[in-house]
């Protein structure tokens, strides 16, 4: 609530209002261009949240005051108590900004809580690929870690790019997946329906797709931060020995599975030990 709109007549409301215009300097041009460094960030938020389709200036609405007649305050629309908060700014420009997904994820117990919500964030766009992090202004870079050439996006990183191809060709033939050329995420995430016959099967190879998603994002983050380079086939063995390593520790039935047998077979030993 604004002192000058307490009390609209006095001298001092007069002067405020000469300096920030009669909005409090919301719209006011000359207010971001007086300031600098942090202050002419906030003062430029409005300019800024346009360029994403976010009207920040519209959520505010001018409130009479009960107590004061003739004076008005400021009610934030986005909140119940009209109070202004930062969580619900964050979520209107989440909504404006970030894909949105109707899809739902069912856990796999087979690997770790944080492979399940890395397929989560994924799915729902929550990853912070370098493609998001560009639009919230945290990376000036948004080529991929991996070919340096396209955007780094979630479709890209795991479906369209070329070392991530031959890293899916020689697990998808492990599996013999004989239809595994995935146009998008959505078609990865559901190649456990390629498999039928037994749910427990279907369940181990979606564990084994989870893992694929997962050493994927650990070499980028590798790749962003260090000098690091893995050829295409260490990467599918680390596929094949951390997801064998998940499975047998987290499943409750049967023999635990075997390597020779995994990586020979995985179809069979699965049968062998269902």
């Amino acid at each position: 609530m604004q002192g000058w709109s307490i009390f609209p007549n006095s001298a001092w409301a007069e002067v405020i209002k000469s300096l920030y215009g009669t909005d409090d300097g919301f719209t006011r041009p000359t207010v971001a261009r007086r300031k600098s460094g942090c202050w002419g960030v906030i003062a430029n938020i409005s300019k800024v949240l346009e360029r994403d389709n976010v009207s920040f200036v519209d959520h505010f609405r001018s409130v009479n005051i009960a107590e004061a007649p003739g004076a008005v305050k400021w009610s934030w629309d986005l909140e119940p108590s009209g109070v202004y908060s930062v969580a619900s700014l964050r979520k209107c420009i989440d909504r404006a900004i970030l894909p949105f997904s109707d899809t739902k994820w069912m856990w796999n117990s087979l690997v770790l809580g944080k492979v399940n919500i890395l397929a989560w964030r994924i799915i729902h766009g929550r990853l912070p690929t370098l493609a998001i992090l560009a639009k919230f202004g945290i990376s000036s870079s948004t080529t991929c870690k991996f070919c340096d050439e396209s955007l780094e996006t979630e479709n890209h990183l795991f479906v369209e790019c070329g070392l991530v191809k031959e890293v899916w060709q020689r697990v998808s033939s492990w599996w013999r997946l004989l239809d595994s050329n995935f146009q998008s995420i959505g078609d990865l995430l559901n190649c456990k329906k390629l498999l039928t016959g037994h749910q427990r099967l279907s369940d181990i190879n979606e564990a084994v797709m989870l893992v694929f998603l997962w050493v994927i994002w650990n070499y980028r983050n590798l790749k962003a931060h260090s000098s690091g380079v893995k050829s295409h086939t260490v990467l599918a063995y680390e596929v094949q020995s951390m997801a064998l390593f998940w499975i047998n520790a987290r499943k409750r039935k049967g023999e635990p599975l075997r390597w020779v047998e995994w990586c020979c077979d995985p179809i069979l030993e699965c049968y062998s030990k269902l």
